[in-house]
């Protein structure tokens, strides 16, 4: 091969490569992609679904937050799976931080396996959601029952299981198997027997209210950004065009400002880094550069080697850290370039040699 050949082939690949260095920021594109689910991709409005991710639907886990997950069943119905029970999503409503869901047992024939459901630590019944007690009236008398559902149990055959209204006065006889939640609205329809089919009523679900720090999310929303997270730490991220902010896309022009930790002791002026301006304050300004920071402050101030990596006194820094520091310089733009400069004045010379 000529080097004139080389030579084309190395400007077309760094011409292509250079360009990728200005395109969106890998992450937030990942998470403007359509949902992957068939049906279940209607239950999120604007294709919005943070704090909720999954990766067989297409959001990867910075989508999202860590406890909710997201499977998509058959390719058509979005689940989530609470306390070791599977539920289909019904609807969502991230406004207000509900979603309804429904035991994806009933879908199937199965017997509920929801019995005594009350949530999680992240999930509760909202107040829209009441419950009914289900009796097995398999020696007893089941003609007062206003609904009646039969279901597969795993090993014994099929089970009836009755519901017999707001008092059990009738439920003479019969064995009560538990309560499972279902909406108020479709409970009052049993009562009023406006409704009769309790498995209906069952699959329309129930709602949860689930529990979580969002408070960054808005004004990152409002910055054009999407909501994330970053996936080690699990803490929260504005994913934006051009690289991860901590809290919106125009992070970088903030400044954040600080005292300095009172703990801290005077040490002998040698190591005292001297600066003009105020004695107890400092101000951080935020750079495009993630390893550098300008420290305004109006007189001698104590300051640790930590302090200029971490933004806060005395505190040190995990080789973890450091390292995600590092990767997401090597994502943004500007640390983009740099590699390809670097590339440059290695690969340059060695076809310099190849010819000759």
């Amino acid at each position: 091969m000529s080097i004139s050949l080389h030579l084309l082939t190395f400007f077309l690949f760094s011409v292509a490569s250079f360009l990728s260095c200005f395109s969106a920021d890998r992450q937030y594109e990942e998470c403007r992609l359509p949902l992957r689910c068939g049906y279940g991709s209607s239950v999120f409005r604007n294709n919005i679904t943070y704090p909720f991710w999954g990766q067989e639907i297409g959001r990867p886990k910075f989508c999202g937050r860590k406890g909710f997950r997201l499977a998509c069943k058959d390719d058509q119905n979005l689940s989530i799976e609470i306390k070791n029970l599977t539920f289909r999503i019904v609807s969502a409503n991230l406004d207000d931080k509900i979603i309804t869901v429904a035991d994806e047992s009933w879908f199937e024939g199965r017997c509920p396996k929801m019995l005594d459901f009350k949530g999680d630590d992240q999930f509760s019944l909202s107040p829209n959601t009441e419950t009914i007690d289900l009796f097995d009236c398999s020696s007893g008398d089941s003609a007062q029952a206003l609904s009646t559902i039969t279901c597969r149990e795993s090993n014994t055959g099929l089970s009836t299981y009755h519901f017999f209204g707001s008092s059990n006065y009738y439920a003479h006889n019969c064995r009560n198997v538990g309560e499972i939640p279902m909406l108020a609205s479709a409970k009052n329809a049993l009562l009023q027997y406006s409704v009769s089919n309790l498995t209906l009523a069952l699959e329309e679900g129930f709602e949860l209210r689930y529990t979580i720090d969002d408070r960054f999310c808005e004004s990152c929303f409002s910055s054009k950004g999407i909501c994330g997270s970053e996936s080690e730490s699990g803490d929260f991220r504005c994913l934006c065009s051009d690289k991860l902010h901590d809290r919106s896309c125009n992070d970088h022009k903030a400044t954040q400002t600080f005292s300095l930790d009172p703990s801290l002791k005077p040490v002998s002026p040698n190591h005292v880094a001297k600066v003009p301006r105020s004695p107890f304050r400092s101000t951080y300004h935020a750079s495009k550069n993630p390893f550098a920071a300008i420290l305004v402050s109006n007189s001698p101030v104590t300051m640790s080697k930590s302090f200029l990596f971490s933004g806060s006194p005395g505190r040190s820094t995990s080789s973890r850290t450091y390292l995600t520091r590092i990767s997401r310089y090597m994502w943004s733009t500007q640390g983009c370039l740099v590699i390809h400069v670097l590339a440059l004045c290695i690969i340059l010379p060695s076809i310099g040699l190849l010819s000759q």
